[in-house]
């Protein structure tokens, strides 16, 4: 008996492909029949893992029967639709993890929730890469096999906000007229709260879009300000002398734009540096010293080669979305054109002409530009 599976992307959607499965062999995994009909008395629970250390990727899922099927030709056996949360947390694990997962397969009874059988731990690469999907805005209910058993309301807030309550129905008649009122008084204080959340948040947004403001109108030029008010209090008093103002004016800039220079000057050397073992103080201290695309660069290039992957990762990619040399030199790593590697990053088509095309945007670069088309094969 040997059962197999993979992930694979079709049309868009993501599937767990689990082939050779025998329902003589594997009495375990019955899912009922027909799988898209309510009368389905069985369903799948599904976890994605890391291959070697068993750390779990995503959370337990309780497939709905619907999203099963089983298909008899090459497969034969069951072609799962993930759910897009599923899809999408694989999509952005998938580098990470090497496209190389183990799938959990455990069938369990609708009605009760309850695991029946054994647990099967399969291998599950991604034979097809996987595209991001848009998740829906509905709440999904995990575990459907309280489905049979409740009854979900939906009560719109303002047009666009959905809560989803559920309800157990117990043995004996139901008093709707008096369920009504309980959702009525439930809810409103609920809105009270939501309205309430609001005005806090309106009132803090106001207070800090007026403190940023008033903080750019003065972080321009705070000692050409100081000097304006020297000389505003001088000009106020009629016995100062006017020569003297003016040399202590001249004086004071001059102070300033030395303090600013020095200030600037220590940030580089003590901050902006590989020597730095504080990856989020290294890429402050850089951004603060305004240093320029090479010197990005050569930091980032020793940054993968010392293993420092992380810190080369954030350089490139959260400076190379505004510096169009620093994309092209991140896009290297991921062209398989290029000699350019590090283990830090592997080569990928995809990256590699989503950087190429950024540097593009930004420089126009007829090197970019050539090297998209070569990876395009245009």
């Amino acid at each position: 008996m040997n059962i197999n599976a993979e992930i694979l992307n079709e049309n868009g959607k993501g599937y767990l492909i689990i082939k050779d499965v025998k329902s003589s062999e594997i009495k375990d995994i019955q899912i009922g029949s027909p799988l898209a009909k309510r009368n389905a008395k069985n369903s799948l629970e599904i976890t994605f893992k890391d291959k070697s250390t068993t750390e779990s990727v995503t959370d337990s899922i309780k497939l709905k029967p619907e999203s099963i099927k089983f298909v008899s030709n090459d497969i034969n056996g069951y072609k799962i639709e993930l759910p897009a949360s599923v899809n999408n947390t694989l999509y952005r694990e998938s580098n990470r993890f090497n496209s190389s997962f183990s799938v959990s397969v455990r069938e369990f009874e609708i009605e009760t929730g309850q695991i029946v059988g054994e647990t099967y731990n399969l291998f599950a690469p991604v034979t097809k890469s996987l595209e991001l999907m848009i998740e829906p805005p509905s709440l999904e209910k995990e575990n459907i096999g309280a489905l049979n058993n409740s009854t979900l309301s939906n009560t719109a807030l303002n047009g666009a906000e959905c809560t989803v309550q559920e309800s157990v129905i117990k043995d004996g008649p139901i008093n709707y007229q008096n369920t009504a009122n309980s959702k009525k008084k439930s809810i409103l204080p609920l809105i009270l709260i939501i309205l309430l959340i609001l005005l806090a948040l309106g009132v803090l947004g106001y207070f800090l879009f007026n403190y940023l403001n008033s903080k750019d109108a003065t972080a321009g030029d705070m000692s050409k300000q100081a000097l304006e008010q020297v000389d505003d209090s001088n000009k106020a008093d009629e016995n100062k002398d006017d020569d003297t103002d003016t040399q202590a004016l001249d004086d004071a800039s001059k102070a300033n734009e030395n303090t600013a220079v020095s200030a600037q000057s220590s940030s580089t050397v003590n901050g902006c540096s590989i020597s730095n073992p504080n990856d989020a103080d290294l890429i402050k201290a850089c951004i603060q010293a305004s240093v320029s695309s090479d010197e990005i660069i050569e930091l980032s290039n020793k940054a993968f080669a010392n293993n420092r992957c992380n810190l080369g990762k954030r350089l490139f990619s959260s400076i190379g979305r505004k510096d169009g040399d620093v994309a092209f030199a991140y896009a290297k790593y991921f062209d398989k054109n290029s000699s350019v590697s590090s283990q830090c990053e592997q080569k990928n088509e995809k990256m590699a002409i989503y950087w190429y095309e950024k540097a593009y945007s930004l420089n126009e670069s007829d090197e970019a530009q050539e090297a998209l088309s070569k990876l395009k094969g245009e």
